[in-house]
Order: C-alpha cells, then structure tokens, then sequence
C-alpha cells in the first residue's frame, strides 16, 4: 500500500513508486482490518519487486481457487463412538486446528480445501494418524483408530 497526499494506491501501482529507499513505519492494526486491506493488494507482476538476497516473494493459494468448507469427522473405536478424544488437523509440521470429539465421536473443522494430517489422540495418549483429502464444500468423514470391525456392515 502506498499512501501519499494524492491518495492511496494498492499492489501493482503501489509497487511502481517503490525506490528502495523508503522508510517503513509499522502499526498494530485488528486482523479484520489488515484482512480487508490485503484483499485489495495484488502484486500480479512480480518483476517490480527486486529480489534481496535470498529472500523470495511467497505465492500465495494456489493456481486453483481454494475454498473454505467444514469437515465433520466420526472417530469410531471399532464399531462405537469415541467421545472426549483430541483431533488435530495438521498441515505438514503445522497444527492449523484442534477440537474433541462430542458424544457422538463427531468433531467438525472450518477449513481451506486440500490435504491434511489428522492426528487422534484417545485419552490414554495414543495417537491414531490419518490422511484427509477435502475438497467440496461439506465433507463427512470417518476415522476409527482400532478396535473390531462389524463384518455385517
């Protein structure tokens, strides 16, 4: 964003009046604030930005358009409902979210689609992982981390 006494400019034509001199000034700003201010930036042409180093410009999504949408998962211990258990949705080494499972064993998550480890942790501490692949809107899933399986279902 640049801001001078004509107004303010946004992404490419910010990055247009960039010198490499400036002097930046931060400030703490609410994340709904700074959310709305960085839906408006866009740098498409990523040649004005000259490279430091080896500092790269992170790209940001992914080519595809990714979407928000909410995973409910059942962790069954064989054939009942696993109530009270930790489930942690992991990307990569990162825990982007965790929650436990109601009495049902059924947990759900707000999350971009793609790709997640699920990690379980029944409330002996032992940890069940499971890889999630999520991408409609709504998916339900379900994760049992052992016990014996009905034969009949």
């Amino acid at each position: 964003m640049f801001v001078d006494e004509k107004g303010t400019l946004f992404g490419d034509s910010a990055i247009l009046h960039l010198t490499g001199k400036e002097e930046f000034e931060l400030f703490p700003v609410a994340p709904p604030i700074a959310d709305a201010l960085v839906s408006r930036c866009r740098v498409f042409e990523k040649s004005h930005l000259k490279k430091n180093g080896r500092l790269d410009i992170p790209t940001i999504g992914t080519p595809t358009r990714q979407r928000i949408g909410v995973l409910c998962l059942t962790v069954r211990d064989g054939r009942a409902p696993l109530a009270g258990a930790h489930v942690a949705i992991r990307k990569g080494k990162v825990v982007m979210t965790g929650d436990v499972t109601d009495s049902e064993g059924r947990v759900c998550f707000r999350l971009l689609n793609g790709r997640y480890m699920c990690v379980v942790s029944d409330r002996l501490g032992e940890r069940t992982r499971s890889i999630i692949e999520f991408h409609e809107p709504q998916v339900e899933a379900c994760i049992d981390i052992g016990g014996t399986e009905d034969e009949n279902r």
